[in-house]
C-alpha cells in the first residue's frame, strides 16, 4: 500500500515538473514569436513609410512583397502608419495599398451572406478608408438586406466624414419607418453642422415624431444660431417628444435668443416638458424665469421641483456667470 501511494506520489511530481517544462517551453517559443512579428513589422513599417514618402527603396521592389509579410502584418502596420501620415503622404500610401489589392478581401467579404463576415469586413474598411473602401461602404448602406447591416455601414461612413446627404441618409436607412437608434442619433449629429439647412427644411415635412426628435436633437449639435427659429416652432408641437427635444437642442446649442419662448414652456402640460425648461432656464441664465421657477417648487412631479431648485440656484446671484435679463 505505501509503496503504491510513493509510486503515485512520483507520477504527480513528475507530471508537474512536465507541466510547468511545457508552460516555460510554450512561453519561451510565444515571446520568440512575438519578436519574430515586430521585426516584422518593423520591416513592413519601413517599406511603406518609403514610397508613401516618395523615398527610395533598393533593397525590396514594389512588385515583390516577402512572403512573410502576411496581408495580416500589413494591414496591421499600414494602420499604424495612417495614423502618423496626413496630406498626400497618407492618400499615396492609400492609393499604394489599394493597387496591391490588400483590401480585396474585406471588399469580398462585405457581399457574404454571414451578417457576422459582413460586420467584421465594414470594420476593415472603415480604417482604412479609400476611394474603393468607401464606395463599398455605400453600396452596403443603399443595399444590403439587414438594416442593422446598414447603420454599421452608415456609422463606418460617419466615421470617415463620407456620408452621404442628410436627406439621402434618412432615406437610405428608411427612418421614417423605422424608430431611430442611438447609433441613428450619432450619424445625424455628425452631419449636423454641415447639412443644418437640410435638417431645418426636413423639419417643416409630414414627420413622424420620432424622427422629428433626432432631427431637433441634431439641430442642437449644429452650432449654427439661425435653426433657433425651428426650435422655437417645435416648442409648441402637439408630441410632447418633440415639444421636449426643442428644448434639449437649444440647451445643447447654448442660445436661446430672449427665451421668452423657453419661459413659456414652464407651464406645460406636461412633467417632462416643464423639467427640461426648468434646465434650459437655470442653464441658459433666463432670471426672468425665477418667479415661475419659484412656482415650480410646489410642482406635483418630483422631477420637476429638483431641476426648479437645480435652476434657482444657477440664477441667484454669482450662481451663473451667463444670465439674461
Amino acid at each position: 500500500m505505501v509503496q503504491a501511494i510513493t509510486y503515485f506520489s512520483v507520477a504527480v511530481a513528475l507530471a508537474m515538473c512536465l507541466y510547468m517544462a511545457w508552460l516555460l517551453f510554450s512561453r519561451w517559443l510565444n515571446e520568440r514569436r512575438a519578436g519574430r512579428v515586430k521585426a516584422l513589422q518593423r520591416e513592413i513599417t519601413r517599406h511603406y513609410m518609403a514610397r508613401a514618402t516618395g523615398q527610395v527603396q533598393t533593397d525590396i521592389t514594389e512588385n515583390l512583397i516577402p512572403k512573410a509579410w502576411s496581408p495580416a502584418l500589413r494591414l496591421q502596420s499600414v494602420s499604424h502608419l495612417l495614423h502618423l501620415l496626413r496630406g498626400t503622404d497618407r492618400q499615396r500610401l492609400l492609393d499604394i495599398v489599394d493597387a496591391e489589392g490588400m483590401f480585396d478581401v474585406a471588399l469580398t467579404r462585405v457581399r457574404r451572406r454571414n451578417t457576422v463576415t459582413r460586420l467584421s469586413a465594414i470594420r476593415v474598411l472603415e480604417q482604412f478608408g479609400s476611394h474603393r473602401c468607401v464606395a463599398a461602404l455605400t453600396r452596403v448602406m443603399a443595399n444590403d438586406p439587414v438594416p442593422e447591416i446598414r447603420v454599421e455601414a452608415a456609422g463606418a461612413l460617419a466615421s470617415l466624414d463620407r456620408l452621404p446627404t442628410a436627406r439621402d441618409t434618412i432615406s437610405l436607412l428608411d427612418l421614417k419607418n423605422r424608430k431611430p437608434l442611438p447609433l441613428h442619433k450619432a450619424i445625424l449629429r455628425s452631419i449636423a453642422s454641415r447639412d443644418a439647412a437640410q435638417f431645418a427644411d426636413l423639419l417643416a415635412a409630414d414627420l413622424p415624431a420620432h424622427l422629428r426628435v433626432f432631427l431637433l436633437d441634431a439641430l442642437g449639435w449644429s452650432g449654427q444660431f439661425d435653426v433657433l427659429d425651428k426650435l422655437v416652432d417645435a416648442s409648441t408641437d402637439e408630441d410632447a417628444t418633440v415639444r421636449e427635444a426643442a428644448l434639449l437642442a437649444t440647451a445643447r446649442l447654448g442660445y436661446a435668443g430672449r427665451g421668452e419662448w423657453v419661459i413659456e414652456r414652464l407651464g406645460d402640460k406636461e412633467p417632462l416638458v416643464r423639467a427640461s425648461a426648468a434646465q434650459v432656464c437655470g442653464g441658459l441664465g433666463l432670471v426672468r424665469a425665477v418667479g415661475l421657477l419659484r412656482e415650480l417648487k410646489g410642482d406635483p412631479s418630483s422631477w420637476v421641483r429638483i431641476y426648479a431648485d437645480e435652476a434657482l440656484a444657477k440664477l441667484a446671484p454669482g450662481g451663473n456667470d451667463k444670465k439674461i435679463a
